[in-house]
């Protein structure tokens, strides 16, 4: 399962986000659109929101989802009606019980787009509590007074000083090698295959200047402790991290692509770069 990243900045020199899977994401945004839809104006800030949720349902291939947190915490109108569909839909998850049971979630539409008829998305209830600690997780990015991480999912604080630094609260591992070659795919995974495609695109990052030191040097072996770590990324390496590296591997075990064919790297740098340019 892929995962997004949630964030925002709670001041101007202060950024957290949140690692969530996209699965995860995907039910909070149908619930949180089941509630806030019934009341919203056409085309005001607040529809805007519940039609980009309605788009990520429906971008199965997407490789970052988008929650617009941070859109939502520059709008204090927006965000005071963000925050009351939140307390709406922890009161909804109240009514599930422990559990949301999987055969009515597999039975949501928005929650199959992609898979084939019969195909059960969910082979096993889903925790209230994995919904309700993502939500706990939303109003600490949104900068909630008393608010602290859940622990249930991976977060971090950037912090960017007068000189441009940035200091890192909370490092963690954005992916390992033994841990991508070993994820059920629908076609068998080549390790050797795997371990080529991964020490490539680290390679690619060195190359381009997104790494902040050097993972892999010239003639050493990816093994199973292979990382890369957030540590690892520059601000742009991150950024193009969380834009296509999952595509690219997707492509890559899949032998869609080469694992030397980096054009879908190549577009998104070009972007990113761009974007920081302006």
């Amino acid at each position: 399962m892929g995962h997004s990243f949630i964030n925002a900045k709670i001041n101007s020199n202060t950024e957290r986000s949140v690692s969530v899977p996209d699965g995860v994401l995907h039910i909070f945004m149908y619930f949180f659109n089941e509630i806030a839809y019934r009341n919203v104006q056409p085309n005001s800030p607040e529809s805007q929101v519940c039609e980009h949720y309605q788009l990520e349902l429906a971008e199965v291939h997407s490789t970052w989802i988008e929650a617009m947190l941070q859109e939502i915490s520059e709008n204090t109108q927006l965000l005071y009606w963000y925050l009351s569909i939140l307390s709406q839909l922890e009161t909804k998850l109240d009514s599930f019980g422990e559990y949301i049971d999987n055969n009515y979630l597999n039975q949501i539409p928005e929650l199959l787009v992609g898979c084939n008829p019969g195909q059960l998305v969910f082979t096993g209830p889903v925790e209230v509590a994995v919904i309700k600690d993502l939500i706990n997780d939303i109003y600490w990015v949104l900068g909630e007074e008393g608010r602290t991480p859940s622990g249930n999912y991976v977060w971090f604080i950037e912090k960017i000083d007068l000189s441009g630094k940035i200091d890192i609260e909370q490092d963690f591992i954005i992916v390992k090698a033994s841990s991508l070659v070993k994820v059920k795919k629908k076609y068998p995974v080549d390790k050797e295959l795997g371990y080529l495609a991964f020490r490539n695109i680290i390679e690619y990052f060195q190359r381009n200047g997104l790494t902040n030191r050097m993972i892999i040097t010239e003639g050493s072996q990816v093994n199973d402790d292979t990382l890369i770590k957030y540590s690892d990324l520059t601000k742009e390496g991150f950024e193009l991290e969380k834009r296509c590296f999952n595509t690219w591997i997707e492509k890559a075990f899949s032998k869609q692509i080469s694992p030397t064919d980096y054009k879908i790297l190549n577009k998104a740098l070009i972007k990113i770069r761009q974007q920081h340019n302006k």
